[in-house]
């Protein structure tokens, strides 16, 4: 691979599994490998505790087409819903991405406007979900 790096290793009780990505002339490819030595490769996937979870968010919400805003929004999501913590906070969390122009680790201050931002997106959905179902039920008298 050509500027390759490891992305996130969990040690489990008989080995490691590692996610592995990098840049090619077909795009940024990203390979993941279990304890056994067996790897495959990936458009998105998760590895370590609560890694089914996150796989399943991944099926569900995932697309080729996510912008990099999008995509940040989505690890927000799978963290959320699969960390053993209560509320996400920058001091236990740390976020980077690898684009063309190269590795960024964000700085604790932008992850936690990016969880903000989350929460806030999420909240405006429940809120819309809580009026549409005060609505139907309107409608339904």
């Amino acid at each position: 691979m050509g500027s390759s790096g490891i992305n996130a290793e969990y040690m489990g009780s008989s080995g490691i599994n590692a996610e592995y990505m990098g840049d090619e002339e077909e795009g940024y490819q990203l390979f993941a490998s279990d304890p056994s030595g067996n790897f495959a490769e990936w458009s998105a996937t998760a590895v370590g505790r609560n890694s089914k979870a996150a796989k399943s968010i991944l099926k569900e919400d995932y697309s080729e087409d996510l912008t990099l805003e999008q995509g940040v929004q989505l690890c927000i999501k799978i963290l959320t819903k699969t960390m053993d913590s209560p509320q996400l906070d920058a001091e236990k969390l740390e976020m980077a991405v690898l684009q063309k122009a190269g590795f960024e680790q964000f700085k604790p201050e932008k992850v936690t406007k990016i969880i903000k931002d989350y929460e806030a997106a999420e909240k405006k959905k429940e809120e819309e979900k809580e009026k549409a179902k005060k609505a139907k039920a309107k409608a339904a008298k």
